[in-house]
């Protein structure tokens, strides 16, 4: 009767063991599982985030500390949530810093809009290329301190220095 009973201890004991090791191994098995689609979904963003940066005219190259999209990711990539529409597919979504939906005049406002103000932003303008570029034939003017229109294309480079300083204030000094 010892026996048996001892038996059955060491029997309880090792499916006990057993239990806690196949839970340790689908509990290891599921966050290896959540990882991967985690970096699914950091891919389908990634996606998303490159195909509104070229649509949004981003310039394209880089060097070895990196391309002006990674710049652009990483500056503005936590900007924008991994959606769904209603039909199902995949959406970036523009998010303020509390991770609340920017809205726009008229409801939430789209990625394409968000991008489209950042091309105007003081710092991070430089990602895009701009528009209306420079042909032959396009002049540049701008107004000297009496209205009056320049050409910068057609001033000298010492007259171009000088006016970089701009119109000299009354009873300033040079």
């Amino acid at each position: 009767e010892r026996q048996k009973e001892q038996l059955e201890r060491e029997i309880a004991t090792r499916e006990r063991q057993l239990e806690a090791s196949a839970a340790r191994k689908v509990k290891l098995v599921a966050k290896e599982r959540d990882e991967a689609l985690k970096q699914v979904d950091e891919l389908r963003k990634d996606r998303l985030l490159e195909r509104l940066f070229i649509d949004a005219e981003g310039r394209t190259g880089g060097d070895n500390r990196g391309s002006f999209f990674e710049i652009f990711r990483s500056q503005v990539g936590a900007e924008f949530r991994l959606s769904k529409d209603a039909n199902g597919r995949d959406i970036l979504e523009p998010i303020d810093s509390k991770g609340s939906t920017i809205l726009g005049d008229d409801g939430t406002l789209a990625a394409s809009e968000h991008v489209e103000s950042l091309r105007t932003h003081p710092v991070l303008s430089f990602l895009f290329s701009q528009r209306g570029g420079l042909g032959p034939n396009t002049v540049i003017a701008e107004f000297d301190g009496n209205g009056q229109t320049t050409n910068l294309q057609s001033m000298t480079t010492s007259e171009l220095y000088l006016a970089s300083y701009g119109p000299k204030p009354a009873g300033a000094r040079r």
